[in-house]
């Protein structure tokens, strides 16, 4: 059995985002080497990464494009992470808002710290934190992410899930799947799509 230390620093490294709310994070090489280091992070973890297949293309729910946001994240460079391949990316926030002309409550829905990547073994991880904050009842939210090789949608994942009272919700996915191992080369591009519901 393999031990393995991660370097521990005391200090915030000033090159990476101090929030979710920090610019830096647009930077895609900032973005990118966030979720390297999560990825790393996730293979050593108490529980590292096992089975579990992308869900197939074709059964990935669809969402009113009203109420969605989608953002691609190019995945042309790759870094090496544990001696393999990977290729990932990151968002600070995503954020939504919604007014009701004074007759109710805003509400404020977000997803922070969206980290998604594979690696050429066929391992995959998605990190997000999805809430809302203000507004009424009857709130819900999802996230989505589609593992896309020339123009190709490979599989992805997703969540989704009611949001009362207002609250954040830890998403945490990760596993194997043989159709990312065996496309991991051209594999060029994460969608991610944030869907809010509104009471």
């Amino acid at each position: 059995m393999e031990i393995k230390t991660l370097e521990t620093k005391l200090t915030r490294d000033p090159t990476l985002p101090a929030g979710v709310w920090d610019p830096t994070w647009n930077d895609p090489e900032i973005a990118a080497r966030i979720a390297a280091d999560a990825f790393e992070q996730t293979l050593f973890g108490s529980e590292p990464i096992g089975e579990g297949q992308l869900v197939a293309a074709e059964s990935l729910p669809k969402y009113p494009k009203k109420n969605t946001e989608e953002r691609n994240f190019g995945l042309a460079k790759t870094r090496v992470v544990e001696g393999t391949d990977f290729k990932g990316g990151s968002y600070g926030e995503i954020f939504h808002r919604y007014t009701y002309g004074g007759t109710k409550p805003a509400v404020n829905f977000h997803a922070q710290a969206v980290i998604f990547g594979a690696d050429a073994k066929g391992r995959y991880l998605l990190r997000a934190r999805v809430g809302r904050v203000d507004g009424g009842w009857g709130c819900a939210a999802a996230l989505k992410i589609e593992f896309v090789a020339g123009g190709r949608v490979l599989g992805g994942l997703f969540w989704e899930g009611e949001l009362d009272p207002p609250k954040d919700v830890e998403i945490s996915f990760k596993g194997t799947d043989a159709v990312l191992k065996d496309s991991f080369g051209a594999l060029d591009e994460v969608r991610v799509q944030f869907y809010s519901r509104m009471g």
